[in-house]
């Protein structure tokens, strides 16, 4: 679903991108928890797409969390 979003991201439809980035980033904190790659790579992809969208003080919160 990472890769989903990204790509809806990259066609500009950020709204949506960051609405699965968002449920992607909750299902994994809770699978494989805060310090695994996978979650913080997923962390990453959400405070860039955030950026895009101009929520940056919403992206520098998320980087923070890392």
């Amino acid at each position: 679903m990472n890769n989903l979003a990204i790509t809806l991201g990259d066609q500009g439809k950020l709204d949506e991108a960051v609405s699965i980035m968002k449920e992607v980033l909750e299902k994994m904190q809770q699978i494989l928890g805060d310090e695994h790659p996978a979650t913080i790579t997923a962390m990453n992809n959400l405070a860039i797409t955030l950026g895009d969208q101009g929520k940056l003080d919403e992206a520098v919160l998320i980087e923070k969390e890392r």
